[in-house]
């Protein structure tokens, strides 16, 4: 608007010269100035169809603290240089649904694919949604300008939170037994490669990895094996995160941090357990084994959208007890609290973060 107004006057003071003096440059001047805009909206039209930005969505996982870039390609199949283009560019954070606009200023060679870089820090916890909302092209003299309408989702981060080794006693009354030997399905079938289900003929759309070669020779026909399937966990966690305020950006990394440290060193212990949360009005589940199983978890929890209430009520908690699947059911509130049905094993937060790993847990 301010150069709007810039031409506006110019085209007024030209005028003016142009009636107080009566010369041909005068003339002249006045209609450039008057053509002017014609061809700039001329230029623009004809630069803004040569300028492409790509649809394609990229992935990025990195822990809290570190940096990442936001990288894309600004292709200009023109000739002419473009000196100002401006995007509008809104991040939205998956937990908490808030979300910021932001404006990033580039300039694009011609004929050239032009990569813009920016490195951003990940301060907190969470899922971000980069969207690209506009894309407007100025012209050389910043007084006219073409935008285009986008809603370009070009940028998922997920930001894992840091997860500690933290120093758990799990002998207490024999409840848990580290070297507790798998239970299997008598059933069904599964996926564990360690143990063998039953061996039987093949059947269309087997797997050619698990044809059993030697049964094969000696029944002169192809047989296939399939996998044992664990039982359920013994022990459950489960994550009874329901804020009481709104919330804010970076307000859950202390308790993902908790829930997610706890997960992985019941893990590296070698007690499989399961995850149990509230995803919007459902409940999310996931057994954890191996290492890979924490961080799909944390994946969900990154995806989930949490809200404004209150802690699990006892018909929820009554629900889960009466399933009666596992051994041991623990469960971590918004104050960061652990229990062990209702019994506080530990309260972390009067534990500086930076102890959690000195201290012992029994659980």
């Amino acid at each position: 608007m301010k150069n709007k107004i810039v031409y506006v006057l110019a085209l007024i003071a030209v005028l003016y010269l142009t009636l107080l003096y009566n010369l041909d440059v005068m003339r002249f001047l006045l209609w450039f100035v008057l053509l002017l805009p014609i061809i700039l909206e001329i230029w623009l039209t004809f630069v803004s169809r040569k300028i492409q930005i790509p649809k394609k969505k990229e992935e990025k996982i990195l822990f809290q603290g570190e940096s990442y870039e936001v990288k894309f390609p600004v292709e200009n199949r023109s000739i002419f240089p473009i000196s100002r283009i401006r995007l509008k560019l809104m991040i939205q954070e998956t937990m908490t649904g808030n979300s910021q606009q932001g404006t990033m200023w580039i300039t694009a060679d011609g004929e050239k694919k032009n990569w813009i870089e920016r490195s951003r820090e990940g301060l907190h916890c969470g899922r971000y949604l980069w969207t690209m909302q506009e894309v407007r092209i100025y012209d050389y003299l910043g007084v006219f300008s073409r935008k285009e309408k986008r809603a370009d989702s070009f940028l998922d981060v997920q930001i894992f939170p840091d997860i500690y080794q933290l120093q758990l006693d799990l002998s207490l009354d024999g409840r848990i037994q580290e070297t507790e030997e798998a239970e299997y399905e008598e059933n069904r079938p599964g996926d564990d490669v360690s143990e063998i289900f039953q061996i039987r003929p093949y059947r269309g759309g087997d797997a050619l990895q698990r044809i059993h070669w030697k049964m094969t020779a000696k029944e002169d026909e192809l047989m296939v094996k399939d996998y044992g399937a664990p039982k359920g966990a013994h022990l459950l966690l489960i994550l009874d995160f329901f804020p009481e305020q709104e919330l804010t950006e970076g307000c859950m990394d202390d308790y993902l941090s908790l829930a997610a440290s706890l997960s992985y060193s019941l893990m590296t212990h070698g007690i499989v357990h399961e995850v149990l949360w509230r995803k919007d009005s459902e409940w999310s589940r996931i057994r954890v084994s191996e290492e890979k199983d924490t961080f799909e978890f944390l994946s969900g929890m990154l995806r989930t959208s949490f809200i404004k209430g209150n802690s699990m009520d006892t018909e929820n908690l009554e629900w889960i007890y009466r399933e009666g699947k596992h051994k041991l059911i623990y469960r971590l509130d918004q104050n960061l609290c652990l229990f062990q049905q209702d019994n506080l094993c530990m309260d972390f937060s009067k534990i500086s973060k930076d102890d959690w790993d000195k201290q012992w847990i029994i659980l």
